[in-house]
């Protein structure tokens, strides 16, 4: 079985977050717990200066650094980009750091976790402790521990305690592909959030005043939301994760969209799998199908993501299992022509 295990400190103020197991599929059950008095001394930080609209960046150069300073932990900062991971994990001698930070948000720590989990860095990184400082667009691994401010986890590089967290395999056509810490989604939740990520790179790379984070959003919101387009897919939902076990249901498709995740947050104060707990081995799924409309789509994200309520009316449901399956399919029925070729 393959896990994620969290160190927090005995107030809940800080994690560490370490990698266990090789398989694809999580255990059920409660997570391990232990505690951990020794205290970290050395850490290489893994700083993602794009996480958060650069909020990783100026969090380290502001804070983080005198934080660790003033503990006594001896540290190497490697920033990523420019530098590779492969390249990083390649190169550093892991016998020397007895943790790894992740300056950066969800997408930073699974990259990481992917890298660390490759056969050629499996020995000498998959058993190493991972500190979660919070800075990303997303946070969920670190707000499913309590994590809500990347100021709270220093603390758990002195005291902490143990906690697994299951990691979820990703395959395509039966090759796995990728390991995943948290969750997945597809159409138009997904397509908001990549949006607002090409919106950041582009204002980073404008030579006018960027825009801020929040308009950020909202653009990439809007613009997703004239779209409105559907993803050709069925979805299969399997509590049984034996070879050869039969679905429990087939959702037939096309969807609005479809989000599926173990952790109740996907960033501070928003949530659209309300239900899920990190401790049942479950995939908490919430989907939209194609009849929902517009305005139905924009009180999903908008209303109920928020107020971390999802009501299940015209078109929206939720379900859970420990294995999904996305069977894609061509010539789902599209509403805008014009955006036919782009699709």
């Amino acid at each position: 079985n393959s896990f994620c295990t969290l160190l927090a400190n005995t107030t809940a103020v800080g994690t560490m977050l370490q990698a266990e197991g090789s398989s694809l599929i999580p255990k059920v059950g409660k997570p391990v717990i232990k505690f951990n008095n020794s205290g970290v001394r050395s850490v290489l930080v893994l700083l993602n200066g794009r996480a958060g609209w650069r909020r990783a960046l100026n969090y380290f150069n502001a804070t983080l650094q005198y934080q660790l300073d003033r503990e006594g932990v001896v540290y190497k900062v490697r920033n990523t980009p420019p530098d590779d991971l492969a390249t990083i994990l390649r190169t550093e001698k892991a016998h020397m750091w007895e943790a790894v930070a992740i300056v950066g948000g969800d997408g930073s720590l699974n990259a990481y976790i992917n890298h660390a989990f490759a056969p050629e860095a499996y020995d000498r990184w998959h058993e190493k402790p991972i500190v979660l400082i919070p800075t990303g667009t997303h946070n969920s691994v670190a707000h499913a521990v309590g994590i809500d401010r990347p100021e709270a986890t220093v603390g758990s590089l002195r005291y902490g305690r143990i906690k697994k967290m299951p990691l979820w395999g990703c395959t395509l056509g039966g090759v796995a592909v990728a390991q995943v810490v948290g969750g997945v989604s597809v159409g138009f939740y997904a397509d908001v959030i990549h949006d607002a990520h090409e919106i950041k790179l582009r204002a980073a790379e404008s030579s006018t005043m960027p825009m801020p984070k929040r308009r950020q959003f909202w653009a990439s919101l809007w613009n997703t939301f004239y779209r409105y387009r559907s993803v050709a897919c069925n979805l299969e939902v399997y509590s049984d994760v034996s070879e050869g076990a039969e679905p429990d249901k087939v959702i037939k498709g096309p969807f609005r969209t479809i989000i599926a995740s173990h952790l109740p947050m996907q960033h501070s104060g928003y949530s659209l799998t309300p239900k899920a707990n990190a401790d049942d081995g479950l995939l908490h799924v919430t989907m939209a199908k194609q009849e929902c409309t517009r305005m139905r789509m924009l009180h999903l994200v908008h209303r109920e993501g928020p107020a971390r309520a999802i009501m299940e009316e015209d078109g929206v449901s939720v379900t859970s299992g420990r294995k999904l399956v996305f069977d894609f399919y061509e010539d789902a029925p599209i509403e805008d022509a014009d955006f036919e070729e782009e699709r």
